[in-house]
């Protein structure tokens, strides 16, 4: 079963992560599309590493350094809990090329940990971009012992089966609730959001407690937390009394997850056809009526299809939506508790007096956090062909898609731009920019995200996790429209001598003209052919 296992690994590997394509394919394009990935991933992992250490040098700093590797163990556990919940049913019990596998000379349980291990391989190297950052600082403050290094290493190996054990079954559980309901992908989005809107406010609450503690409160709540953490989240306990030469606990910590894992796949692969075929059941009634037939206009079916075809993926819905609500929220919020509140609880209290002339560009910074139209061709996968039939230019299909963009942010633009105005009650040229500024960015990052998904396209995909979450389309564009606020912002830092309303003025110049000038490249390019 080993050998089973390997092969298939290697197979969805392959897949996942598009090595095959790589290394034989002969399209340079290709290797240049890689290239830019890679760049990509490398200034966004830096980016990371540097918050992680900023967060933790802080710990270290106050003599709280102890707790570093328990938090760092347990924040892991968490991430990847909450980011394989929602994608692990649809990853382990995947009916796509479900048919083909049981045909296969090959065991149930090999199929199991194949695809488990697929999810792990991810995860663990996500987990890498704050492990590193966080043990490194760790090292450097608190200079451990030579076991601390063996012991951290072959722990971090094992960290995942248990979240992902966990997730797996809750995620198999809500799949397939889900898939008995009339509306399940509204379902998903509603779980979804509500999950990271809980982690959101729970931190916001921790995060305002903490402020109105002294260090010795901090560090007495820090103590009590930490060994609390231990006796509910029990690896978490071994992890931090394994490192300080515990045996007992690095045997436990490494020994729990495999037994906890070692079950689920056989039981799992006992009964994974079943499992197979009661999640992915659908149920439907036989009272069909044909009614009268409707005709649109070419924009107006296009319109509704992207409609349908968003509301399906509930991946598709949670990731791009969250910087609209977010930036909804943040606007209520700041009308509600104050924008001082607000800003310094986001770090940003060092704008002192010049806060209102910079709202355009925070409100702006939220709706360019993800562009729907990024991977909205690549989301079109083996079904493209559909498209490319209809004796219609490709430049309706393209307008479909922006004004899909559009209309999605439109409620959540008039809330922010609404409630921003009540709280701030700008006068002038002030609440015309704070109108138009972030107007400008949600039409230029839906422009700029069919451009770049045009130019990087993505249709080989098994999961729509692939193209949404790790597309190279959606991680440049979502690249491009933080620069494109970043950048303003920068010049007016070091330009003191030039006024902000002029900054603004610039900006959106530049990007009215960088967006017809995209819009009309676009009008003479046609969809891709698979």
């Amino acid at each position: 079963m080993i050998r089973q296992i390997k092969l298939l690994s290697k197979v969805l590997l392959a897949n996942t992560f598009g090595i095959n394509k790589l290394r034989y394919g002969k399209d340079k394009a290709d290797k240049v599309r890689f290239s830019i990935l890679l760049v990509a991933m490398i200034f966004l992992i830096a980016s990371a590493g540097l918050l992680v250490y900023k967060m933790f040098s802080t710990y270290c700093k106050v003599g709280l350094g102890f707790i570093v590797p328990t938090y760092l163990y347990v924040f892991i556990s968490i991430l990847m809990l909450v980011f394989t919940i929602f994608k692990s049913g649809a990853v382990l019990f995947s009916v796509k090329d479900y048919d083909m596998l049981i045909s296969l000379p090959v065991s149930k349980a090999a199929i199991v940990i194949s695809r488990f291990f697929t999810m792990y391989v991810h995860n663990i190297l996500v987990s890498l971009i704050i492990l590193i950052p966080g043990i490194g600082t760790y090292i450097y403050y608190e200079r451990p012992e030579l076991s601390f290094y063996i012991i951290c290493l072959i722990s971090i190996l094992f960290l995942p089966l248990l979240p992902l054990t966990i997730a797996s079954i809750i995620g198999a559980i809500i799949t397939a609730i889900s898939s008995r309901m009339k509306n399940k992908n509204i379902v998903e989005i509603v779980l979804s959001l509500g999950l990271c809107f809980g982690l959101l406010y729970a931190e916001t609450v921790l995060g305002k407690k903490s402020q109105e503690m002294t260090p010795a409160m901090m560090q007495d709540l820090v103590t009590f937390f930490n060994d609390k953490i231990k006796q509910v989240y029990l690896p978490a306990g071994w992890f931090g009394e394994a490192i300080n030469g515990n045996i007992t606990s690095f045997v436990l910590l490494i020994l729990g997850p495999i037994l906890v894992f070692g079950v689920f796949a056989l039981i799992v692969g006992k009964h994974f056809q079943n499992i197979c075929s009661s999640i992915n059941a659908i149920s439907a009634k036989n009272n069909y009526k044909l009614e009268a037939l409707k005709e649109n206009s070419i924009t107006k079916a296009l319109l509704k299809k992207e409609f349908k075809r968003y509301f399906s993926s509930s991946v598709y819905v949670t990731n791009t939506l969250i910087g609209y609500i977010l930036s909804g929220v943040m606007c209520i919020l700041i009308l509600i508790v104050g924008k001082e509140t607000v800003l310094n609880k986001m770090g940003l209290g060092m704008l002192g007096n010049q806060v209102d002339s910079f709202f355009p560009f925070i409100i702006s910074l939220m709706f360019g956090i993800m562009s729907i139209t990024a991977s909205s061709i690549s989301m079109e996968g083996k079904n493209l062909w559909q498209i490319k039939i209809l004796p219609i230019r490709s430049i309706y299909v393209y307008n479909s898609k922006i004004l899909l963009n559009l209309i999605i942010a439109s409620p959540f633009y008039i809330i922010s731009v609404v409630a921003l105005i009540l709280a701030v009650k700008p006068t002038g040229e002030n609440m015309l920019f704070m109108i138009v500024l972030p107007l400008c960015y949600i039409v230029f990052s839906a422009v700029l995200g069919i451009t770049i998904n045009l130019h990087f396209p993505n249709f080989n995909w098994e999961n729509e996790a692939v193209p949404v979450k790790q597309g190279m389309a959606s991680l440049l564009t979502m690249i491009i429209s933080l620069a494109s606020v970043a950048l303003p912002l920068v010049a007016k830092y070091f330009l003191k001598s030039i006024s902000i309303e002029t900054i603004i003025l610039v900006t959106m110049g530049v990007l009215v003209v960088a967006t017809v000038s995209m819009y009309i490249h676009i009008g003479k390019k046609e969809l891709i052919t698979l």
